[in-house]
């Protein structure tokens, strides 16, 4: 395996979907609308290397028809880039231009990228490669494109801020904040819910294309609650009281 394939793609074991991945790579190097990175043609030269001594028959056969979340169950979570470059990307131009821009981010040694941005910015363009119709509109502006795409408020939001820190604009990070300011029962930006017990803060969301892989990575912090001869304590979520170490 070639060794900016494994840096920025990172396939799975099997490189599954080798040659649905390389077609659609093929046509991000044809597109004449915008600027291709250079680690376009870079990354289609060495799956083509990868292909001329092929060996795995049936794994890395050509299968639009069968979605992301199916070929790549069990790994889809642990390889998003990959995944977003398996999904289909022959009727939108939308889906190619958020994979330009996701390889040439990851190429850019200066992109401050996290995790969650790269995983947000696959599950939009799996999702958006799920549409039907044909889409071959070039956007000059992903952000305006994005917000009034078909996905989800917490799928487009996510994405978005995949692309302000792609383009090297500023991004909000979510810092971890008091409970005592919890005023709304859900948070869709943040990722975090509220109940009378206290707040979960989503710190990996699952996948939808593969929960059970990966499902959701949370912290429970719990409402502190004073009470006058008492010290602190915690509600009563099924942690037993002896449990509670305040110093902690």
């Amino acid at each position: 395996m070639g060794q900016i394939v494994r840096e920025i793609l990172n396939p799975p074991l099997g490189e599954t979907g080798l040659h649905q991945v390389r077609e659609n790579l093929g046509r991000l190097a044809n597109e004449t609308r915008w600027q291709i990175p250079p680690v376009v043609k870079a990354l289609l030269a060495e799956l083509d290397h990868m292909a001329s001594e092929e060996k795995r028959g049936a794994d890395w056969s050509v299968k639009y028809a069968v979605l992301a979340g199916g070929r790549l169950h069990g790994t889809l979570v642990d390889h998003p880039v990959w995944a977003a470059l398996y999904a289909d990307n022959r009727h939108s131009s939308l889906v190619r231009q958020l994979q330009s821009l996701l390889l040439e981010s990851l190429a850019d040694s200066d992109a401050i990228l996290l995790p969650h941005d790269v995983a947000a910015a696959g599950l939009l363009i799996r999702v958006l490669s799920q549409s039907d119709g044909e889409d071959d509109q070039y956007y000059d502006d992903l952000l305006s494109a994005v917000g009034v795409c078909r996905a989800t408020a917490s799928q487009r939001a996510n994405a978005s801020r995949f692309i302000r820190a792609a383009l090297g604009q500023r991004v909000t990070r979510r810092e971890r904040g008091s409970v005592s300011d919890v005023t709304r029962v859900s948070d869709g930006r943040t990722g975090t819910r509220h109940d009378q017990y206290g707040e979960v803060h989503v710190l990996v969301p699952a996948d939808p294309d593969d929960p059970a892989e990966l499902p959701e990575v949370g912290e429970f912090v719990a409402h502190k609650k004073f009470t006058s001869g008492e010290a602190r304590g915690v509600s009563q979520t099924g942690i037993d009281p002896r449990e509670d170490h305040p110093g902690d």
